[in-house]
């Protein structure tokens, strides 16, 4: 009974000796691209490495092309891989047996990677080759899973024949998990405030809140200016991820950022086409000014106030008989929109005259 239940423990442990189990989660990004010497080992001896990276951009559907790479750096063994199950018969006849103490009576099959390995698909031991798995895609908020049973075999060459035989050990049952992040946080900030600016100045011509009158108290360009201003911020927000990422022009974030762009020239070329239609407010405008002495430049304004005072300090005229023109001159000069030196020269000798 005894040496019966040894047997049972000893069977258990050969088997569990047999097997191995590793995961990998693996979190991919844009400031992550790739994984590169994820370690895979066995009873605390590394054997080989898993590599994975993203080759290229999401596709239509939000999909990621990723690459697993599957590297064998062991001393001791060949890794064997299987796309399908071989049971003993079968591998005898590939001279591939299994060795005392395996545990099993077949191999394992690599799970939810559409591959095409032959049973003779063999990664030579401590070569530093690597094998290639085919391409998988994984979607946006989700994990892709797959399992990579990699068979460790100890080569023995017979002395008789000459010919390898390939003795499996033991299984490293590698469970690898990968998940893709394809947020541009970036650039999902920048788009909220483009859009949102966009939906606020759009409601604004609607309603026709500017008004376009060259006459109105508050310029056009004053009016327009939160939404112009605004614009010009969030350009120089953009362009820096347009001119130093060094995208592609072709590429899918090169395009999302310059569709952005694109966004904010709508709003130069709509405010371009309301300034030039006419859309008056009815209200709040400026009465033109129209005199005699508008043809007048300021300068000339100047020169005639420069000789009423000339004359008045004379005496070779009364105040009561200039007051009249000094005043209109006065008032011409103020309705003047530029900022010219005269105009306080012209000010300054209308106090003058005026407190004679």
């Amino acid at each position: 009974m005894r040496k019966t239940i040894f047997a049972i423990i000893a069977c258990c442990l050969a088997v569990t000796s047999a097997f191995s189990q590793i995961t990998f989660d693996f979190k991919l990004s844009e400031d992550k691209l790739q994984d590169e010497g994820a370690l895979i080992d066995y009873y605390d001896n590394e054997h080989g490495r898993l590599f994975i990276k993203i080759l290229g951009e999401p596709d239509n559907e939000g999909r990621t092309s990723v690459q697993i790479e599957l590297e064998n750096n062991s001393d001791i063994y060949e890794f064997l891989l299987f796309d399908h199950v071989w049971n003993k018969k079968e591998l005898k006849k590939q001279r591939i047996r299994f060795e005392k103490g395996f545990g099993g009576e077949s191999t394992h099959t690599v799970e939810n990677i559409n591959l095409n390995v032959h049973q003779d698909k063999l990664i030579p031991r401590n070569s530093g080759k690597r094998y290639t798995f085919p391409d998988i895609l994984v979607e946006e908020e989700k994990t892709y899973e797959c399992k990579i049973p990699i068979h460790l075999a100890k080569p023995k060459q017979c002395w008789l024949t000459k010919k390898k035989t390939l003795y499996l050990h033991s299984i490293i049952d590698c469970t690898v998990r990968v998940s893709v992040d394809n947020k541009d946080e970036v650039y999902e900030k920048l788009k909220r405030q483009c859009d949102s600016l966009m939906l606020v100045f759009d409601g604004a011509l609607a309603r026709e809140d500017f008004c376009t009158h060259s006459l109105h108290r508050v310029p056009f360009d004053i009016q327009t200016y939160h939404y112009t201003e605004a614009n010009r911020v969030l350009r120089e927000k953009i362009r820096p991820y347009i001119l130093n990422k060094g995208w592609s022009p072709e590429s899918k974030k090169y395009k999302r950022y310059a569709a952005l762009l694109a966004s904010l020239d709508k709003m130069d070329n709509a405010l371009e086409q309301y300034k030039s239609e006419k859309h008056y407010c009815g209200k709040d405008v400026v009465k033109q000014h129209s005199c005699a002495y508008c043809k007048l430049s300021l300068q000339d304004i100047y020169n005639r106030l420069n000789r009423h005072y000339m004359d008045l300090h004379n005496g070779t005229v009364k105040k009561s008989g200039i007051m009249n023109e000094v005043n209109a001159l006065y008032r011409c000069a103020q309705q003047r929109k530029n900022s010219d030196p005269y105009k306080a020269a012209i000010s300054e000798f209308y106090e003058k005259i005026k407190n004679y």
